[in-house]
C-alpha cells in the first residue's frame, strides 16, 4: 500500500465524487489502505469503512448482515485494505468474530 498514490488529490472536506471514486477505486484494488485514507484525508477510518461496503455500524449488533455483506468485508481484510481490528472497531463486534 502507498499513501503516495493519494499524492494531488485534493484534501478539502468537500470532496468531489470524481474524488470519492478514485479513492474508492485505489482502495478496492488494494493500491491503498484504509490507513493511507485515514491519514492523507484525516477522516476516520470507520467513514472509509462505511463508504466502501455501504453497510450501517450496527448491522451486526442487529444481526443484519447478509452474507453478501460478509463476504465483502472479507474481501476486504484479505486484500488488506483494512484490518480485522478495524473491522471489529466499526462493528463494535467482540474480538472473538
Amino acid at each position: 500500500m502507498s499513501i503516495a498514490k493519494l499524492n494531488g488529490l485534493p484534501k478539502s472536506k468537500n470532496y468531489s465524487a470524481d474524488t470519492v471514486e478514485t479513492v474508492k477505486r485505489l482502495l478496492n484494488s488494494g493500491e491503498v489502505d484504509v490507513d493511507d485514507v485515514s491519514q492523507y484525508f484525516d477522516v476516520t477510518k470507520s467513514l472509509i469503512i462505511q463508504s466502501l461496503t455501504d453497510i450501517p455500524p450496527n448491522a451486526f449488533k442487529n444481526d443484519t448482515l447478509t452474507p453478501a455483506q460478509i463476504s465483502r468485508v472479507q474481501d476486504l481484510v484479505g486484500k488488506g485494505v483494512t484490518s480485522t481490528g478495524d473491522v471489529v472497531e466499526y462493528f463494535d463486534a467482540p474480538k472473538e468474530v
